[in-house]
């Protein structure tokens, strides 16, 4: 695990009606540390990302929350190293720890819902 500089925040983005009514139990997070406020209040108010977009996938039974390791330390190189001329921008997909290594259905179901997330995330 990497040591964490700001509390995590996970803020969930708005899917369309019909993808939430094919996907009920699955969600498209964007993660963010520090003041939570802010980070919902980007999404709330202009739905904009300014970062080069990166989606995590998580495995077999894997949590939403495993993005934070990687997206924590990419945010902290792009400050040190960088002063911010790039930066990413991490999503993650949370399946509610499905189990999809044993039932193939759920990993097309899995892909299904990916590729809606890639459209929402590239229309940003």
């Amino acid at each position: 695990m990497t040591y964490m500089y700001e509390w995590p925040q996970y803020v969930e983005i708005p899917m369309s009606e019909a993808v939430n009514a094919t996907f009920p139990k699955y969600k498209l997070v964007l993660y963010g540390e520090g003041e939570g406020k802010k980070l919902q209040k980007l999404m709330r108010d202009r739905e904009k990302v300014t970062g080069i977009p990166v989606l995590f996938i998580p495995g077999n039974a894997g949590s939403v929350k495993q993005v934070r390791s990687l997206a924590s330390v990419a945010l902290r190189k792009a400050i040190e190293d960088y002063k911010y001329k790039t930066h990413f921008d991490y999503f993650s997909v949370d399946f509610e720890e499905e189990w999809s290594a044993f039932y193939g259905a759920s990993l097309e179901h899995q892909t299904k819902f990916v590729s809606e997330c890639l459209q929402r995330i590239l229309g940003m």
